[in-house]
């Protein structure tokens, strides 16, 4: 089976979304419910488009900033900082790349991952052996969260285990961190984690992994 957007459909959110990078580039001024209706049509392209939702994160913002501010029935001034996402919605809708659901099971593993202050552990198990990954972290610094530590842990994870992970196509993340499950499961989550939570999405993807997240 193929999910993919009809003709319809993408030629008019492009035209949309053409409009709107015209009239932020310009700095104008729309309906919040106007910006907000475009949102919930993106909304329902996060099924096909395994990155949309942290494409989303910064439009949202602006439109809840200014429903705080103002309330639903009034304008607000649309700002540069939205660009890059717009950009990258009228791309992706125009090449409107199909997901395909079929897929033949290769290979199934298991990835265990754990982090702390100092550093990172995971342990991979494929065909009844195990790999061993470990390290410190090198600027703990900016890892002040156990979140954001964790999430890290999983992305380093994915990349050293690129090599084993070649023959397998269905794996099972395991982590004490329930943000981190969540987060993997609506492929999104909150400011300060969606950058490393892109990037897991992203070499999952280019990986041509299924990730399947499970709280231990």
């Amino acid at each position: 089976m193929i999910v993919k957007m009809p003709l319809d459909r993408q030629i008019k959110l492009m035209y949309q979304i053409h409009l709107l990078i015209q009239q932020t580039k310009s700095r104008q001024f729309v309906q919040i419910r106007m910006l907000a209706k475009l949102i919930g049509k993106l909304q329902f392209l996060k099924f096909q488009f395994q990155l949309a939702s942290f494409h989303l994160i910064k439009l949202n913002r602006l439109k809840d900033r200014a429903v705080r501010k103002r309330g639903w029935d009034a304008i607000l001034q649309l700002k540069p900082t939205i660009l890059s996402e717009l950009f990258w919605w009228h791309s992706t809708i125009f090449k409107n790349t199909p997901l395909q659901l079929q897929m033949k099971t290769r290979q199934i593993a298991t990835l265990t991952t754990d982090a702390s202050r100092t550093g990172w552990g995971a342990v991979l198990n494929l065909n009844q052996q195990e790999w061993l990954q470990a390290s410190t972290w090198k600027k703990p610094m900016r890892l002040r969260s156990s979140n954001q530590r964790e999430a890290r842990a999983i992305l380093y994870a994915l990349r050293k285990f690129k090599q084993q992970l070649l023959t397998v196509d269905q794996l099972t993340i395991q982590t004490d961190n329930q943000v981190a499950v969540m987060n993997l499961k609506r492929k999104a989550s909150a400011a300060p984690l969606a950058t490393t939570m892109k990037k897991i999405c992203q070499e999952a993807m280019q990986q041509r992994l299924i990730i399947h997240p499970v709280h231990i």
